[in-house]
């Protein structure tokens, strides 16, 4: 088939036209509609997808006009309820985000161990339906720190879950890791593992294992072992047996410092050191790669801590001065490294794991000090991903001075 072009001719339009087109391009911008009259376009939406054309008038106000922008509204605060401690005491305190209320925790199991052990990301409270599991110890060091289950809802009841100075996620609906010291009789010194639900049921036998295991992954156990006065060697064990499975490093610079459902994260150098390296190893893949800090972050390394899915990590630095440094962000494992604007001063040895994200995984919180040196004032910031700095809340003047873990209020 056979097209001829030769017979199409060009109109120039007329200034009529032109003029009217003008008109009706004029009356759609302000109106809304579309450019054939007659015919609405589509309606706008506000941030909460709602359409704002036709929709009801409020009270005392007017119907928003067809197609006009809707005012700005501001972002809400998460939903979310904060656990504070005063780390060397019984007192426990849930903070409101939204309403700023403060509630006090009584509870009387907790006056026999008036120490909370530690704020370590694999040794902090573990919140679940409503169940917080935590380890206690005396002040004295009279007897073993034990694990306890305290239910929110009903502060004076309290389950004993073991004797253990360890208690980590067993990446089961109500079920822990809980990790004990047991000298043998030629005085060597292993440590020893069994999973409990948090109903004080045991699961399972209980395994000697190699190291101390701080951490559960989908790839096995995470132990680690003191090679010298400046290196660990860190491992994967099998839950089952409790043998090494994979030896990750032997040149760790100390401890693991966090880890998710499927990976591991250590460091490397000496203490203090402002160029030190930050592993990031996936049990499950079997591959790691090195996390480059940013240059311009002159404070040492301390903790970290995952986002619940596990996507994003969160790097919390301090000062040798005292004081907290910028939050590291690391998405794409470790293919997307940034500092938090606004989150100077945010201490790692104020929160579990340097930060405690909000169950939505959207958000992070963080204790910061607002001066050099103790005891300081401490404010409370929060970090919503995607925007372009942190913000400090409104808060009660006196805040503890530890943030646990945060739930939904």
């Amino acid at each position: 088939m056979r097209t001829h072009f030769s017979r199409m001719t060009v109109r120039r339009p007329s200034f009529r036209r032109l003029v009217g087109g003008t008109l009706v391009a004029l009356v759609a911008l302000v109106t809304g509609c579309s450019p054939r009259l007659g015919q609405p376009g589509p309606p706008s939406r506000g941030d909460d997808g709602s359409s704002l054309l036709g929709s009801e008038p409020r009270s005392g106000g007017k119907a928003p006009l067809a197609g006009s922008r809707p005012p700005t509204a501001k972002k809400r605060l998460p939903n979310v309820a904060l656990l504070f401690g005063s780390g060397e005491g019984p007192e426990l305190q849930l903070l409101n985000v939204r309403t700023t209320q403060v509630r006090d925790l009584h509870v009387p199991a907790l006056h026999n161990y008036p120490s909370v052990e530690s704020v370590s990301s694999w040794s902090a409270p573990i919140l679940e339906g409503g169940v917080l599991a935590l380890t206690v110890g005396p002040e004295n060091g009279a007897f073993p720190p034990r694990a306890l289950a305290l239910r929110l809802g009903d502060p004076n009841h309290a389950v004993f879950l073991g004797t253990a100075g360890g208690l980590f996620s067993a990446l089961a609906p109500g079920v822990v890791w809980l990790t004990s010291d047991r000298r043998a009789r030629d005085g060597s010194v292993r440590e020893r593992a069994w999973r409990v639900q948090l109903n004080g049921h045991r699961l399972g036998a209980t395994i000697a294992i190699t190291g101390s295991a701080v951490a559960a992954t989908r790839g096995g156990l995470i132990s680690f072992d003191r090679e010298s006065d400046t290196r660990y060697r860190i491992q994967i064990l099998d839950p089952a047996t409790g043998k090494v499975v994979r030896v990750l490093t032997k040149r760790a610079a100390g401890p693991p410092i966090a880890a998710s459902n499927s990976q591991v994260v250590w460091r490397d150098g000496p203490y203090g050191c402002t160029a030190c390296r930050v592993h990031l190893f996936d049990t499950v893949a079997g591959q790691g790669v090195v996390i480059h800090v940013p240059p311009k972050i002159l404070a040492p390394f301390v903790s970290c801590s995952f986002s619940p899915d596990g996507s994003v990590l969160a790097l919390s630095f301090t000062h040798g001065g005292g004081g907290g440094g910028p939050v590291v962000l690391v998405h794409r494992a470790g293919r997307s490294v940034r500092v938090v604007r606004g989150s100077r001063g945010a201490n790692p040895d104020l929160a579990a794991g340097g930060v405690v994200w909000a169950p939505s995984g959207r958000s992070f919180f963080f204790l910061a000090d607002t001066a050099r040196w103790s005891p300081p004032p401490v404010s409370l910031g929060i970090y919503t991903l995607g925007s372009s700095i942190a913000k400090k809340l409104r808060t009660p003047k006196v805040l503890p001075s530890v943030l646990y873990v945060a739930a939904r209020a």
